[in-house]
This record gives structure tokens, sequence and C-alpha cells, in this order.
């Protein structure tokens, strides 16, 4: 009980690990915002694959092998016994007033607020999306798309809601003018109800089946229908991953880009340590997925499943 208290209180991991010359890095591809990485004692691997969180660590979980206690992981790291674990739980303590900072500085909404103008898709935003090929009405009713109009910080945009366990938990925003230098425009963190790169967008419309096509954006999911899921972008996280641990069959569809095409083997590979079988699509594509004709993208989508 006096263990399980005084972890609860916080462990400054940063400070232990510098102080005992343990090798981690929190910018390895297998490292998450607000997470520490270190070679696993647990199965001997060189690549960092065991992730601690900064803030009061009491699990930390390796690629490989799964989730570890804090406990453990010192006892694995150091070679010592669980009174010295103890003393250490006690040295590396954080200020029950910083931690409680920390605590408060992560703490999240509970209710998503859209930004200032949020309604109903309007005129333009519609001209848009039949420009692009979708139908808007359509995107409304399955999707959820709102718009915004000409005042605020996201001024002009379509609002792609992010959904995880039926909740909106986040969006993204799109702008529509063409001349605004940033297309999309993230929650910002601080109002999310989850993290956006923590969700996989289309995820709610593809619970319980077996097989999942992966690309990198919500237009991709649009185009080629509901059964897909997006990553938001080539980059990926660790509560993506084990969010796609869960489908026994993964194929991943990235954009033809070197950049895109390494992602997306990076991708498979950890996908296959959690012994998911997984394949990467080589689409000789003049084309990213977003911008095929329906028809095209619908022969694609159904092509890999086959497959699978």
């Amino acid at each position: 009980m006096g263990r399980d208290t005084k972890r609860d209180m916080g462990f400054n991991i940063t400070q232990f690990l510098k102080d005992f010359n343990i090798v981690s890095s929190t910018e390895h591809h297998h490292c998450s915002p607000g997470w520490i990485q270190v070679h696993c004692p647990f199965c001997n691997d060189s690549n960092f694959h065991l992730g601690l969180p900064l803030n009061n660590p009491k699990v930390g979980n390796c690629w490989r092998c799964g989730k570890h206690s804090l406990w453990e992981t010192i006892k694995q790291l150091l070679n010592c016994s669980g009174s010295r674990v103890y003393q250490l739980s006690q040295d590396y303590e954080m200020e029950s007033s910083l931690y409680a900072a920390v605590k408060k500085n992560r703490t999240l909404p509970r209710v998503l607020k859209y930004p200032v103008g949020t309604s109903p898709l309007g005129d333009p935003h519609k001209r848009y999306l039949m420009s692009r090929g979708f139908d808007p009405e359509y995107l409304a009713r399955e999707w959820g798309l709102l718009g915004t109009g000409p005042v605020g910080d996201y001024k002009h945009r379509i609002i792609i809601p992010i959904h995880y366990e039926g909740m909106v938990v986040s969006y993204i925003a799109r702008d529509i003018t063409g001349r605004s230098s940033i297309r999309y425009k993230t929650c910002p963190s601080t109002m999310e109800v989850r993290s956006h790169k923590h969700c996989l967008y289309g995820l709610d419309k593809v619970r319980g089946n077996e097989w999942v096509l992966v690309v990198e954006g919500p237009v991709d999911v649009w185009r080629m229908g509901p059964g897909i899921v997006a990553t938001f972008g080539i980059t990926w996280t660790r509560e993506q991953i084990l969010l796609l641990s869960r489908f026994n069959l993964t194929s991943i569809l990235y954009d033809s880009e070197p950049q895109a095409q390494d992602q997306a083997q990076k991708l498979a590979y950890e996908l296959s340590i959690l012994n998911v079988d997984v394949e990467v699509i080589q689409q000789d594509l003049t084309k990213d997925p977003g911008e095929l004709g329906e028809g095209d993208a619908l022969e694609l989508k159904r092509t890999i499943k086959e497959r699978r």
C-alpha cells in the first residue's frame, strides 16, 4: 500500500535515467509526445522499444513484450532488490506541488467546442466539396461535416469532426479558399477531449471488423468509403499502433512519395511485432487515393480487400 501511494505522487523518470546513465530518447520514432523511450530490459532489445510516461510513469509499454510496471522496470534496469527500488521511489518522488501542476496542465476538456462561427455547411463549402468530386450532403450526413464563416482563426474552413467511441473528441479544419498557407488546421491540443493523434479517423465505423485499410487523411477515407481509417498524415503514434493492433488483417495505402512509403513500411513493422498480419500496398498511382475518381477508388478498395 505504501509503495503504491509513493508512486502515485509522481516519479521523476527523466532525472532517474540521467543519474544512472541509462540511455533514453524522446526523439526516436517509437516515441510519442509525453513519453520517453529506453532499451527494454525485459526482452533485451536495442531500439528503444520500452516507453515510459514522463509524468507519473506507473506503467510502461514495450512495443515487443507489452506492459511493465515502473517497479519491475527499475528492478530490471538496475538489477537491484525490491527494497532498493522502494528507496529510489522516495528519492525521485516529484514534489507534490509540481505533480499537481503537471496534472492540471494535462487536464483535457470534457466537451469539445468548435471554432467561432461553426455552422452547417454553407454554399461556399458545398461548392468546394463538389469541385473535389464529393457529394456535400452525403458527407454532412455520413461524417458530420460543418463549416465556418468569414471571421475567427478558423475562417472559411470545413470542420471535420473526429470521433472516438461515439463521441466527438477533436476536429481538423480544411481551408476552402486556396489562399491560406495552412491547408489543414488542427484543434488546439488544450481544447481536444482526446488528442486526434491518439485516434484513427473512421475507427467507429470499422469496429468489430477483421480487416482494415489504413490511409493518410480524412479525404482518402471519404473517397474510399466507410471501412477505412486514417492516421492524420504519415506520422503515427503509439496510441494509433495499439488501436490498429485490434485488427487481425491490415493493409496500408499511403501516398506514393518515398517518405510516405518509408513511413508505411515502418508502421507495418511495428504492427507485425504485435502479431498483426499486415501488408503495404505499393500502387503506381499518379494521384493520391483522395484524388481518385469514385469508381476507381472503390475498385481499388475492393481489389485490396479481396487479396486479404
